[in-house]
């Protein structure tokens, strides 16, 4: 009996070890993959897209879009929605910047690929010397951009104006590849961290609003959980593609002086 125990425990031994051993070889081939992808954007460089995607990756090149969505959300709901909006963003994106850059990112330690002290530094290239000495994982841009983009794809339900979005996110993470200082892991739980807290913050809100129907704070037919917005769309929209239409056309005015 006691030497049938003994296989038992030794089976189960070496299946962990052996379980042990093909999650170690996979974590190693998805950092080398996760490497490689991260080289294989950065290496492909040209001084249009050294303009552009260093501009594109800026949050302040985005402002008249924000203001254009802020216009958007006026026009379809009523002011005291637009209040309970504009707090939820502003929580949502505290949430994301906070949760990546002060709390995950001294857990993970993972230094930037441009990092000098990383050795795969010497095969990065930068762009006007770009270098943030912040560690990487997650990627706040990603997590910022994607939380914006899934908690206003909830609230609004438009199918071309939130493939848009995720456009205007998918485009602002590969900036952050192309430029070199996150690795496509980064932007990934980047992107996840941005989902969850979008989801949490939006259905925190939704519930806000139900108990201030409630009390007659707001009425239930001027929110989100009604209204299909369709006044005045046209503007984010456009105004994403103008702000993409400058950059490109700044960035080829610079390629031209270069």
């Amino acid at each position: 009996m006691v030497f049938i125990s003994c296989r038992k425990v030794l089976t189960l031994h070496e299946n962990f070890r052996k379980a042990l051993d093909a999650l170690i070889t996979l974590s190693h081939y998805l950092i080398d993959l996760d490497t490689r992808l991260t080289l294989s954007v950065n290496a492909r460089h040209t001084p249009f897209w050294d303009v552009f995607m260093l501009l594109f990756s800026d949050k302040y090149t985005w402002a008249f879009f924000y203001v254009s969505l802020v216009w958007f959300i006026f026009r379809n709901y009523s002011w005291r929605f637009l209040i309970v909006c504009l707090l939820a963003v502003v929580v949502l994106v505290t949430l994301c910047d906070q949760l990546s850059s002060t709390w995950l990112r001294p857990m993970v330690c993972r230094l930037r690929p441009c990092d000098p002290e990383n050795p795969l530094s010497e095969m990065v290239m930068l762009v006007n010397g770009y270098r943030p000495v912040s560690y990487s994982c997650p990627s706040t841009h990603a997590a910022n951009t994607w939380g914006l983009t899934f908690f206003l794809s909830f609230l609004f339900r438009r199918k071309w104006l939130s493939l848009m979005l995720a456009l205007w996110a998918f485009v602002t993470c590969w900036s952050r590849l192309y430029l070199g200082v996150h690795y496509f892991g980064d932007l990934v739980a980047g992107m996840l961290v941005g989902l969850v807290l979008a989801l949490l913050v939006f259905c925190a809100m939704s519930g806000l609003v139900r108990l201030a129907s409630r009390h007659q704070l707001i009425q239930t037919e001027e929110t989100c959980l009604t209204i299909v917005p369709r006044r005045e769309m046209w503007v984010p929209q456009a105004m994403l593609l103008a702000t993409v239409a400058v950059l490109m056309g700044y960035s080829a005015y610079c390629n031209y002086l270069s």
